[in-house]
């Protein structure tokens, strides 16, 4: 296996090679007959099988952050729509054109999850307010131990865009392979892009 330099830690590590193919196709996930009668599995194995991983920043496998271990109680679903850099706009974006997809999906998780409450918490744009701990802490007073993560407080933050992300894949059968990134900065034409894999 080639090294290569792993950015964080500067050191080389062992690294997989994947090469395209050319034919820029996806995998075929076929949408469901009635998406109200699927069952939690059948949500978390078409999250798996089209390849969700969070897009906040960290890519975590949505399927496991959406499957907590024994023990575990969850009892808040935060989807995030701050950003998390100063003139970043792209979750601002992906709310405004892709918003009844994203409440879509939290209705569809206050019922699985048996929870009772929804709101909407309007936060001042202030960096870093996109960073789930902050966010928790903003929202619901509970601070994330050192080392933990927000499954250790009772709850699961998503951001927008990957749940727009669950709504394509589950709702439509269709795999992660685009998203939205906003170019700004010292450049002619800031915008946000609808960017293909």
């Amino acid at each position: 296996m080639p090294l290569v330099v792993n950015p964080p830690t500067g050191a080389l590590v062992e690294s997989l090679v994947i090469t395209s193919d050319g034919e820029d196709k996806w995998v075929e996930l076929s949408p469901p007959k009635n998406p109200k009668k699927l069952s939690t599995k059948e949500i978390l194995d078409r999250i798996r099988e089209a390849g969700l991983v969070g897009l906040g920043g960290a890519a975590f496998p949505t399927h496991i952050k959406l499957s907590p271990p024994k023990g575990k109680e969850i009892d808040t679903v935060i989807l995030n729509g701050c950003e998390c850099e100063p003139y970043v706009t792209s979750d601002h974006r992906i709310m405004l054109e892709y918003g009844d997809k994203i409440l879509y999906h939290m209705e569809e998780l206050i019922e699985n999850l048996g929870l009772t409450d929804f709101r909407i918490v309007p936060l001042k744009s202030k960096y870093p307010m996109g960073a789930e701990k902050t966010l928790i802490e903003m929202i619901l007073g509970r601070e994330v131990p050192i080392g933990g993560l927000p499954l250790d407080v009772g709850v699961v933050v998503h951001n927008v865009s990957t749940a727009k992300a669950i709504h394509d894949a589950v709702i439509e059968g269709k795999p992660l392979i685009e998203r939205v990134v906003t170019v700004t900065g010292a450049v002619k034409n800031p915008k946000n892009l609808q960017e293909s894999y």
